[in-house]
């Protein structure tokens, strides 16, 4: 996947009054959400609160990318196993949580550019 996807992310996280990855008051909750190009599950991330909240693969493949991924975010997830995963993002940098992002959408939920992912944000 490459920064198409991002760039996506950015300019509709830019036209909010808070970025809900980083803002710990945020009442706004952005969701990105689609299906993959394989024959996987659909997927979905939440940034919320200072947090990070995602689909979570009950799957010993996926639970083996999902470790990698927190330790390189150096992070220690809640999971619900085949519920959900979530973890705090408000000591990531910028840079942090856009790695952390691709790599969940195209390692832990085999997504590409072509699965489009949609993007909202609510208040909650």
């Amino acid at each position: 996947m490459s920064e198409i996807i991002l760039q996506k992310i950015h300019c509709h996280l830019a036209e909010l009054p808070a970025n809900p990855a980083f803002d710990a008051e945020s009442m706004l909750c952005t969701t990105i959400e689609g299906e993959p190009d394989a024959d996987g599950e659909s997927f979905w991330i939440q940034l919320h609160a200072g947090q990070i909240n995602f689909r979570h693969l009950d799957d010993p493949v996926k639970e083996e990318i999902l470790g990698s991924i927190l330790v390189e975010a150096d992070a220690i997830a809640d999971i619900e196993p085949g519920t959900y995963a979530t973890f705090d993002l408000v000591s990531l940098s910028p840079g942090q949580v856009d790695s952390l992002i691709l790599r969940l959408l195209v390692e832990y939920f085999d997504a590409s550019d072509s699965s489009d992912p949609s993007i909202s944000t609510e208040e909650l």
